[in-house]
């Protein structure tokens, strides 16, 4: 199961956001997603705090906060 997220840095590490609803048929979520999360199937949902694989999306990486 793939969540898409949008990642941003935040203490020398990186968080994920979700980019809004997640329905295959709702490609707005799209916009703006930097990663695939990735929740094996039969995890159920992600809580905060949650260490994910993540697949990213064209190089989006937020790499300048990365240096804080």
């Amino acid at each position: 199961h793939y969540v898409r997220a949008r990642l941003r840095s935040r203490g020398g590490a990186l968080v994920a956001t979700p980019t809004g609803a997640q329905g295959s048929h709702l490609l707005s979520s799209l916009q703006g997603a930097t990663a695939l999360l990735v929740i094996d199937e039969g995890e159920g949902a992600a809580r905060d705090g949650d260490l994910l694989p993540a697949l990213l999306l064209n190089d989006a990486l937020p790499w300048d906060d990365l240096e804080e």
